[in-house]
Order: C-alpha cells, then structure tokens, then sequence
C-alpha cells in the first residue's frame, strides 16, 4: 500500500504539486498544455478548486509517473503500458526490439525453469522480485515491436496498388430479348 491509497481525495492538490517539483513542469506550461488560464491551475496547485481529469491526462502523457495511475487504481493490480508515437519504425529500431524481446524470451524461460520445481527458494525470491522490476518494460517492449510491425505493414501496403474495393462503381447490362 502506497502513501497516496489512504489519503483523503481533497488532498489531490499535494500530488499536483509533487508531480509539477518533480518533473520541473511550471505552472504557466501546465496551463498552456490544458488551455486552462494560469490563476486557475494555481487554485488546483493550492487545492481551492477540484483538479479536473484534463490535469492528470496531461500530466501523465507529459510524465508518465505511475502515481497518476495509483490515484486512479488505489490498491487493484494494474500495468498501463503507454503506446509509442510518431513515425514508424526504422528497420534497426525492429531489430534492436527483435533483440530485446529475444532476451526477455530467454529470461522469462529461465524463470520458468527455476520456477518449475514447486519450491520457492531465496533464489526463487530474487527472480520474482526481477519479473516484478522487469515486467513493465517486457510489456512495453513487446507492444512496441507490435506497432513497429504493424506501421511497417501498413506502410507496404500504401505503397503498392492495390485495387479498392469501392473505387469503381459496376454496371449492370441489360440483356435485351429477341422477338
């Protein structure tokens, strides 16, 4: 249980202005990014209004902090991978993630080897105790190797002509009887 699950929710404004210490974010950006006028998100900063969610979305696509994510999860088990953006990826960014996910697979098998015994050990305990660190990234990892081929399949096929399926209207011929 975290320092923030037990608190009470009009304390909101004590996390805003860790997250805005810690990430160096001023007060002025953080209106700029929500279109909300500076004196406003001043009165969210001092906890005199109620912090909409527009804040905490910015702030987490800004920053990606996970305590953004436990305010809104509490104690339930979640992972939120964030989706990477921009433009596809580059045959060496594939390869590098091919790699990366490849030394994962070789990893998560050796877990499971160690695991398979039945007995939780101090070994056992300190592999756990990675797949708990390493688990976040693996996912992260797995779903940007995901996208890279997907955009890179979509890319080749923009570029080939494929016909539409609606590009063309048909007409249909009257067959005109003999008398």
């Amino acid at each position: 249980m975290t320092d923030w699950e037990d608190r009470d929710m009009n304390d909101d404004h004590i996390l805003l202005q860790s997250l805005l210490a810690r990430h160096d974010i001023p007060i002025k950006q953080l209106a700029m990014w929500t279109g909300y006028a500076t004196p406003t998100v001043y009165k969210y900063q001092d906890g005199a209004k109620t912090i909409p969610s527009i804040i905490w979305r910015v702030l987490y696509k800004r920053t990606r902090d996970p305590r953004i994510m436990e305010l809104m999860t509490g104690d339930l088990p979640v992972i939120v991978t964030a989706l990477t953006e921009g433009k596809a990826g580059t045959a060496a960014t594939l390869e590098t993630l091919i790699e990366a996910r490849s030394q994962q697979l070789d990893w998560e098998r050796g877990i499971l080897r160690i695991l398979a015994d039945g007995r939780i050990d101090r070994l056992d305990r300190r592999q756990v105790a990675q797949i708990r660190q390493r688990f976040p990234k693996m996912l992260s990892t797995l779903v940007q190797l995901q996208q890279t081929i997907t955009r890179q399949y979509d890319l080749s096929t923009q570029t080939r002509k494929e016909p539409s399926w609606t590009s063309k209207s048909t007409r249909t011929r009257r067959r005109t009887r003999k008398t």
